[in-house]
């Protein structure tokens, strides 16, 4: 087919063509049919009067049939009585018509058996007829009995019904495609609508979405479909231009303090050992904002959980407990039953270092700990005993560069991201991390993760710890 013609041109021409062909194919047969019909009904006429006819000779002989002159076995045809041994050649001994003085076949069958010519002709103007023929013995003479009839209203039929199939072949097939024509258009509408109205909706603003159309079939769940991607699109978009907006303004601080404190020692390098400190907690600032940033985009680009081996989280939590208790005045309770998981053992254990961070900033002097399984998922807590989260808030700090002021602000080192990367990888091992509140009357986060459902060896429910 053409290019540029369309899905309507194109079905409209299939449409044409299938009609063409099944109609020609089906008045093909249908002809074929017919013409075997017809042809069937004039043979068992034939054969009718071919048997009247040998009952006739063998009762009076061939003399009976001049006797029987107003007998129907003349109607319809002919009726020869051939002698095959004349001199020379076959003659007609007698004829229904004066006028049929030639055989009108050639079959000469043996008396007792009968043969059928399909392709007889009449003996002066050569039009085509169908003989049946028997052998037949009168007067110790065997003579061929033939009954024969004309198939010119039968080939008359058969090029009528041939005309009016070329004739209207073509025409029932282009009325056929004209009426796909006008379906196909009339249901490609609506698409060209959606067409237009996605071809409106441009790339700086997405909140345009595409008309519905009344009707519930497949292009109205196409809109449907469209309008909740062209959703996704959106939120994606808004949250990637808050994002970049939030990053730009927490990378302006450390930036802005760093250019200021190089400022100072340039004019006045003898400011050195107090400018100095500023200068490293910036630094570091602005490292584990960049860091955090990277985690993030590896996030959003669904490049988390790069390895899946099993990973023991009971040695996780208890390397933080061991941590905390080395270098923090906190008092660390802790409770690890062996557990294991399958996933990135780098990103399970930043989750569980940022979840154990954010405690420790604002707990007042207690932190607890604790990891274990619970049917089939693994659950780690990390407990508080800080401010707390309101209940209205806690779906919220998961969210990026969120901060609860003002004990969870900038102000302790955070930079709004530690949660949203918790929260991140948790996501990415099939697994969910929720905040709530803790007996202490801080705040408790918990992850659960999916369980390997195997034994851990040497498992060793090490029970509650204090220090």
């Amino acid at each position: 087919m053409p290019e540029g013609s369309g899905v309507r041109g194109q079905a409209a021409l299939v449409a044409v063509l299938v009609l063409a062909f099944a109609l020609f194919t089906g008045g093909g047969i249908m002809l074929g049919v017919l013409g075997s019909t017809l042809r069937r009904g004039i043979e068992d006429n034939q054969r009718a009067r071919l048997n009247e006819a040998v009952a006739i000779i063998a009762a009076q002989g061939i003399t009976g049939l001049a006797d029987a002159e107003a007998h129907p076995i003349g109607v319809g045809g002919t009726l020869q009585v051939i002698d095959p041994s004349g001199a020379g050649r076959a003659t007609v001994v007698y004829a229904s018509d004066s006028r049929w003085d030639t055989p009108v076949t050639s079959a000469r069958p043996a008396p007792g058996l009968t043969t059928v010519d399909r392709h007889a002709r009449t003996p002066h103007s050569d039009t085509p007829m169908l003989a049946v023929a028997e052998g037949v013995r009168s007067g110790g003479t065997a003579y061929v009995v033939v009954t024969a009839g004309t198939l010119t209203g039968v080939d008359r039929a058969l090029r009528q019904d041939a005309l009016l199939l070329v004739a209207g072949v073509p025409l029932l097939s282009l009325l056929g495609g004209w009426a796909v024509w006008l379906l196909v258009g009339r249901t490609l509408r609506p698409v060209e609508e959606l067409r237009t109205a996605v071809e409106e909706i441009g790339a700086a603003d997405v909140s345009g979405r595409v008309p519905v159309p009344s009707r519930h079939d497949e292009i109205g769940r196409l809109a449907v479909t469209m309008n909740a991607m062209l959703t996704r699109i959106q939120h994606s978009r808004d949250s990637q231009r808050r994002f970049v907006a939030d990053a730009s303004h927490e990378l302006r601080s450390p930036v802005a303090a760093l250019g200021a404190g190089l400022e100072i020692l340039q004019q006045r390098p003898e400011e050195l050992h107090a400018v100095l400190p500023l200068l490293v907690t910036e630094t570091r600032h602005l490292a584990s904002l960049t860091d955090g940033l990277l985690v993030l985009a590896r996030a959003d680009a669904g490049m988390l959980r790069r390895r899946s081996i099993d990973v023991d989280m009971d040695d996780i939590v208890g390397a933080e407990v061991a941590r905390l208790r080395t270098a923090s005045d906190l008092t660390v309770e802790a409770h690890l039953a062996a557990a294991r998981v399958v996933g990135d053992p780098d990103d399970l254990f930043r989750a569980v270092r940022n979840l154990v961070d954010n405690a420790t900033r604002v707990a007042r002097g207690r932190i607890g700990l604790s990891v274990g399984p619970e049917g089939d998922r693994v659950v780690v807590r990390v407990d508080d005993d800080g401010p707390g989260i309101p209940p209205e808030e806690r779906a919220r700090v998961f969210g990026r560069f969120v901060r609860l002021d003002p004990d969870r602000g900038r102000s302790h080192g955070g930079a709004g991201l530690g949660l949203a990367i918790v929260h991140s990888i948790v996501t990415a091992h099939g697994g969910t991390v929720t905040a709530g509140g803790s007996p202490w009357g801080g705040a408790r986060f918990e992850i659960r993760l999916p369980s390997t459902g195997r034994p851990v060896p040497d498992a060793d429910d090490r029970g509650p710890e204090r220090s």
